[in-house]
């Protein structure tokens, strides 16, 4: 019985130190390498939108819109109120 309680013990000593190594050192190394990881996908996001705009720069694009495309027609059916 005493046996059984120290193996307890010494797994739950195990567990929770290495639960605090992780917390402590391994959880910001991993943080920190997504964050630097968005941060270079975001600039090169940008610098393609940059390039893109520069591309374009000087080209006139018209967008229409069709005359069917008004949008009060989609709001449903239409209900009389009577008064009782």
């Amino acid at each position: 019985m005493i046996i059984g309680l120290i193996r307890t013990l010494l797994i739950f000593f195990v567990v929770y130190y290495l639960f605090k190594f992780t917390a402590k050192y391994l959880l910001p190394m991993f943080v920190s390498h997504r964050i630097n990881k968005m941060k270079r996908e975001e600039e090169q996001a940008r610098n393609n939108w940059v390039k893109q705009k520069k591309a374009e720069e000087g080209k006139v694009t018209i967008n229409y819109t069709s005359k069917g495309d008004k949008g009060g027609t989609t709001a449903g059916e239409y209900v009389d109120f009577e008064e009782i």
